[in-house]
């Protein structure tokens, strides 16, 4: 979606940051930094 154009990279930063919110109530740290690294916020 973000690599053929479909959604702004913005757009995928607003969902990704949503998304991270929620994901810190589980047991997901490695997961949220894999793909922080993946990102490069």
């Amino acid at each position: 979606m973000l690599n053929d154009g479909q959604i702004s990279y913005e757009t995928f930063i607003e969902c990704f940051q949503g998304w991270n919110a929620y994901a810190q109530w589980a047991n997901s740290h490695n997961r949220i930094q894999n793909l922080i690294r993946k990102i490069k916020l």
